[in-house]
């Protein structure tokens, strides 16, 4: 297996809720002048060191791990943006496509909501979104857009799942 490979899919087999986005990617094109690995004994240790180095530098770069439930419903909330909030808010949360919507992520998204909490996010979120049809979505909908959102900042959801009154103790900051 080339290299690239088992980093792809070490990387899906970490980050599960992140396959929407490699949907959305088209496979690189594979040449002819692509070298492949030479075989042997060294070309297995060296996968293996490769591997480990990559695994490492996943978990420290990663929060803490997170439960099943929170995964699933990170992967929900995901969907759900990517299905109907991206037309304003675009694909990578940065706002502004239409409608001057606000960005959701990064230092705008931070320095906007600093001092508040993630439940004024979340009683904003079904107060007004989606644009023109505010509470179209279940509660358990926006809490799984509202821990998408918080992810993407790398802002800490606990252990388990979102809940409405977990939101209220998660601080937004910069």
């Amino acid at each position: 297996m080339p290299v690239n490979a088992f980093l792809v899919r070490l990387t899906l087999e970490q980050l599960p809720h992140s396959t929407l986005l490699l949907k959305h990617r088209p496979d690189p094109p594979v040449g002819l002048c692509e070298r492949q690995p030479p075989r042997g004994l060294m070309t297995g240790i060296a996968a293996s060191l490769l591997g480990a180095a990559f695994s490492a530098g996943l978990a420290a770069a990663q929060p803490a791990a997170t439960s099943q439930a929170q995964t699933e419903q990170l992967a929900r909330g995901e969907d759900i943006y990517y299905a109907d909030c991206t037309t304003c808010h675009n694909d990578d949360l940065s706002g502004g496509a239409m409608q001057s919507a606000p960005a959701l992520a990064g230092d705008a998204f931070l320095a906007r909501w600093n001092g508040r909490s993630a439940r004024d996010l979340l009683e904003l979120a079904r107060m007004t979104m989606p644009q023109g049809q505010p509470r179209s979505l279940t509660d358990q909908q926006y809490l799984d857009v509202i821990a998408f959102v918080l992810s993407r900042n790398r802002i800490a959801l606990g252990d388990g799942a979102l809940t409405e009154q977990g939101a209220g103790g998660i601080a937004l900051h910069r």
